[in-house]
């Protein structure tokens, strides 16, 4: 495995991104959208409370991910980020992409992200859904993520999250710097 170049930061604010397009069409996701998909949740135990609607994913956790069934209706707004990300760091392009629900009153309890393509991208997170009582931990800097808010976390730290209100949604974002477009 590449160890992850140690960061000195848990937490590192990217902007603002207008979220209006991807919360109008998660309406069009159903119940059995978000629970079809079980793959992170039984690979990873700390996702059990979790739902994954993956949009660009590779199960692998290749650089190269696949266009999944739903990514054509975020299609437009994930070309959105990626062109946000790119303007942030001026090179890359995004490796995986998918919305993650967490369900009211659940955990993600600490851990660390390994393997390869995990230690060599930067994961971003983007609120959708949120209340505030949802609780990000980062080390040990715990922040809540307010909505529209693009947050890089150092995911080679202990994490974890609680969630003591509703269902939140997030958009995860891992990006490559230096990769061919």
């Amino acid at each position: 495995m590449i160890p992850k170049p140690v960061a000195d930061f848990n937490f590192k604010f990217v902007g603002h991104f207008d979220i209006t397009k991807f919360r109008d069409k998660l309406s069009a996701l159903s119940d059995d959208d978000w629970s079809e998909y079980s793959f992170r949740q039984k690979q990873f135990a700390v996702h059990q409370h979790t739902q994954t609607v993956p949009l660009l994913y590779d199960e692998g956790f290749s650089d190269y991910p696949q266009a999944w069934r739903h990514y054509e209706l975020f299609e437009s707004e994930v070309r959105d980020l990626d062109q946000f990300l790119l303007g942030f760091y001026g090179t890359g392009r995004i490796t995986r992409c998918v919305l993650a629900k967490l369900l009211g009153g659940a955990a993600i309890y600490s851990h660390i992200d390994y393997g390869d393509s995990l230690m060599t991208s930067n994961r971003h997170h983007l609120a959708l859904v949120t209340n505030d009582k949802v609780l990000f931990t980062v080390s040990h800097e715990t922040k809540h993520l307010p909505v529209g808010e693009v947050w890089e976390i150092n995911n080679a730290r202990m994490h974890g999250v609680q969630n003591g209100g509703q269902d939140r949604v997030h958009i995860i974002v891992d990006w490559k710097v230096q990769l061919t477009r």
